[in-house]
């Protein structure tokens, strides 16, 4: 079986890493290609250690569609794959259109929530223009894949909701991870100070001004604390503001990126995710298999991803007094937070692990192309 996975670059983001450990627990009968086209290859190094091709189709503007959809089309035509896997906005539409004419099966996902509320509200002017001209090629293509995958069932309402995909035309697979890796997590030894943990990229949906603001309220109760946040980002200039404005140069890290970032939460003493909207989040699954006490906001990826009781916690979206007060209850009930952290860290190994996503991964690929036998 000869599959193709097109995505838009090897930038290193939440999906381009996902996919990257999908491969690495597939078949190794499996032919596997990988076809970026846009000009990021932070993860490339990574890419070429895996059982796969890989081949950089070399686009130099922001979308350049003509020239990618014949591109991509002389590569279809020449490798013949079974089927194509498509990740992400501009690789979704070039892959849409190509399989359309070669008769090629095509998969495609839902790795973000692409056409919330909250997304609309950040475009302003001219851009809203773009966002609807956005949605509406996203919507008058969605019926050429046979099947689109979702990394959360929310992402699936959401947006099959927005394009118009019916529920039976789309699976739901989580993220997973490499189980094995996730030894459990135990409370750092430290001179006193609580280190609060945060991984993502700088943007605006991540929600770092609401946590920076609440921060500052929780550090006038705490004066023994520090925030680390890992990932970079076009916020960070704006961040650096914001943390100068609040006093907070001295408690507050940007780290930029950190390879394995994950590894730092050991160190860590809570992890906060104040995402406003969010895709299923890896670095909120990567929390959770290590256990670490863990504050996130209430939007519903997160929810489904932890599947919460009463105790956990959760503050309401871009309430930055909730978040405080959740990350001051976690503080004082610390022994009953790292209690429930262990609990939350069993589901997550159950659910997200990776060899379980990648079999049925594969299982519902060749179900398409092969049927039921």
């Amino acid at each position: 079986m000869k599959l193709v996975f097109t995505i838009d670059s090897l930038a290193q983001g939440g999906t381009e890493q996902s996919i990257a450990e999908l491969i690495t627990h597939f078949k190794k009968d499996l032919e596997i290609i990988v076809v970026y086209f846009y000009d990021a290859h932070q993860l490339l190094e990574t890419y070429k250690s895996l059982n796969c091709k890989i081949f950089y189709l070399g686009i130099g503007d922001k979308y350049g569609f003509s020239k990618s959809v014949k591109l991509f089309y002389n590569f279809v035509i020449k490798e013949k794959p079974d089927l194509v896997v498509s990740s992400l906005y501009r690789a979704l539409i070039i892959s849409r259109l190509v399989c359309w004419v070669t008769k090629i099966p095509l998969v495609g996902t839902f790795v973000n929530e692409s056409y919330s509320s909250d997304r609309k509200e950040r475009f302003k002017g001219f851009d809203i223009v773009k966002y609807y001209a956005t949605w509406l090629l996203d919507r008058i293509t969605a019926f050429i894949p046979i099947l689109t995958i979702s990394n959360s069932y929310s992402i699936s309402v959401l947006n099959g909701k927005s394009l118009g995909v019916e529920s039976n035309r789309i699976k739901v697979i989580y993220r997973g991870r490499d189980t094995r890796h996730y030894i459990a997590w135990n409370q750092p030894e430290s001179d006193g100070k609580f280190i609060w943990i945060s991984i993502g990229r700088l943007i605006p949906q991540k929600g770092y001004d609401i946590l920076l603001l609440a921060f500052y309220e929780l550090k006038k109760i705490h004066s023994n604390i520090q925030l680390r946040i890992i990932g970079e980002g076009p916020l960070r200039n704006e961040l650096d503001l914001l943390i100068k404005e609040l006093y907070l140069d001295d408690e507050v890290i940007l780290e930029g990126n950190i390879p394995l970032g994950w590894k730092n939460l050991y160190d860590a003493n809570a992890f906060v995710l104040s995402s406003v909207s969010e895709g299923f989040s890896g670095a909120l699954v990567e929390a959770l298999l290590t256990g670490i006490p863990i504050v996130a906001s209430d939007i519903p990826m997160n929810i489904e991803a932890i599947s919460p009781g009463k105790d956990a916690y959760l503050f309401r979206s871009k309430d930055h007094q909730h978040l405080y007060e959740n990350m001051l209850a976690l503080m004082n009930e610390y022994e009953h937070a790292c209690e429930l952290g262990k609990i939350m860290r069993l589901r997550a190994i159950d659910n997200y692990d990776i060899q379980h996503v990648a079999d049925t991964y594969i299982k519902t690929l060749e179900t398409i192309i092969y049927g039921n036998k």
